[in-house]
């Protein structure tokens, strides 16, 4: 982590609605009221949203973080139909409302990674593609979320099952499947194509097919795993699958689930004796929050290691090792083979 910049982000962090409702009128004014999406209120929360992530930028000394999570949403804005000059005018705004409220040495630390990042928008943006495309198991997958988008969990879960029988392996749908999925649900509803009850009805049959698909080992390898998202993630799943895939290899996991309190989650690892943590981190808002949980975890007698995944990681370069974990994943098999590796060594 940058020591500076983690003093610039809590800098920001005290005044972070005043800064974000400040940028948001300026917004106003420059593109007019009638020409800004949705209401005052939802305009200031996620101005406020893109402060919390240059804070956490800052705080890890990864520019490209921040360049990451701008590029999304100017995919995302695209996909809603939001005009292309709107995410300039709010980063202005933010750069105009920092410049008010921090330091001259801070503010300039901000303002070179608003401009570097400013710099980066250029050309069109493009919607984010349908992340189901062109996978080994298109049909399948859009299939079972097709059926759960209608309301149908009997019919998508019902697909699956008939799958495994036809010859998938358990770690083929959870990983060609059913993981992709999840991605795609969260996409259609960053991009506006679905409402949030269709997003949680839909994540809820992926947890039930999850569950169906848990296998008991025959015999156990002595060794034991904690799982969990950081506090602040509300997203399961993926530590889901990763528990789920260390469960089937012979482990002893313990599943915490989301949201874990760090004190708490250092507490039960040290308690347990466990000799292994993987962290779930699926936002780049969430950064500070898994370097201080994973220093926690260092710091018991004896260390547990810690891996971390989440798109976050698989998107920007050397995030994992600025947070301080031990290893990174992209999926639940490559978190068992790295887990191997690690504790071989």
């Amino acid at each position: 982590m940058d020591s500076q910049g983690t003093f610039v982000a809590a800098m920001i962090d005290t005044t972070s609605k005043a800064i974000a409702g400040a940028a948001a009128l300026e917004v106003m004014e420059r593109v007019g009221e009638g020409e800004v999406p949705g209401s005052f209120d939802q305009l200031r929360a996620d101005l406020e949203m893109k402060l919390l992530q240059l804070s956490e930028t800052l705080a890890v000394g990864l520019p490209d973080m921040f360049a990451h999570e701008v590029a999304w949403a100017r995919e995302t804005y695209a996909a809603r139909g939001i005009s292309p000059t709107f995410l300039p005018h709010c980063l202005a705004g933010l750069r105009s409302a920092l410049e008010e409220r921090l330091t001259p040495d801070s503010f300039q630390m901000a303002a070179a990674l608003l401009e570097r990042t400013q710099a980066q928008l250029q050309g069109d943006a493009k919607a984010p593609r349908d992340l189901l495309a062109g996978l080994r198991h298109t049909e399948l997958a859009r299939g079972f979320l097709e059926e759960a988008l209608h309301g149908n969990a009997a019919t998508s879960i019902q697909m699956l099952e008939q799958a495994r029988e036809d010859g998938l392996t358990v770690d083929q749908l959870r990983e060609e499947v059913i993981a992709p999925v999840q991605a795609e649900i969260g996409r259609m509803w960053q991009c506006g194509e679905i409402n949030v009850a269709e997003e949680h009805h839909c994540s809820r049959v992926v947890q039930e097919m999850l569950a169906r698909l848990r296998e008991r080992p025959q015999a156990q390898v002595g060794r034991s795993l904690l799982a969990f998202s950081v506090a602040g993630d509300l997203h399961e799943i993926g530590s889901r699958l990763v528990a789920d895939q260390f469960e089937a290899a012979g482990w002893h996991v313990i599943f915490l689930g989301a949201n874990v309190p760090p004190e708490d989650s250092t507490r039960m690892a040290a308690d347990k004796k466990v000799d292994l943590a993987t962290l779930s981190v699926s936002q780049s808002i969430h950064m500070r929050a898994a370097a201080r949980q994973i220093a926690a975890l260092h710091a018991l007698d004896p260390p547990v290691p810690v891996l971390v995944g989440g798109l976050p990681f698989t998107a920007i370069d050397g995030l994992w090792q600025a947070v301080g974990a031990d290893g990174c994943a992209t999926s639940a098999t490559a978190a068992l083979h790295e887990a191997n590796r690690l504790l071989a060594g």
